[in-house]
């Protein structure tokens, strides 16, 4: 049975807090699906957390996608792909190391 789980939030600490949350009860993430107007998170058994509203310029998207562990360029998320459905997908393959906020 495919579950599902929509974000009703507006601030990063609200997106960093469910995506926390939310790893509890699913899968490892596998992908982000980024669409006009909506992000959506994909488990392992193809269940998805939904971002409605949280797009190409919204200043919680950088949130989502680093919570999620996705790899992203920080340059060009923002725009548009050029396809026609203006669809992109991420990998959640990105980890953060250990102790890399302690580096100066």
């Amino acid at each position: 049975m495919k579950r599902s789980l929509e974000f009703a939030g507006t601030t990063g600490e609200e997106v960093a807090k469910f995506i926390v949350e939310a790893r509890l009860d699913f899968k490892a993430f596998r992908t982000v699906v980024l669409k006009p107007g909506e992000a959506v998170i994909v488990d392992l058994n193809r269940n998805e957390i939904h971002f409605p509203g949280i797009s190409y310029g919204h200043p919680l998207l950088e949130t989502v996608l680093r919570e999620s562990g996705a790899a992203f360029d920080r340059k060009t998320i923002h725009e548009e792909p050029p396809n026609e459905a203006k669809r992109r997908e991420f990998r959640c393959s990105a980890r953060y190391a250990w102790g890399q906020d302690r580096i100066a």
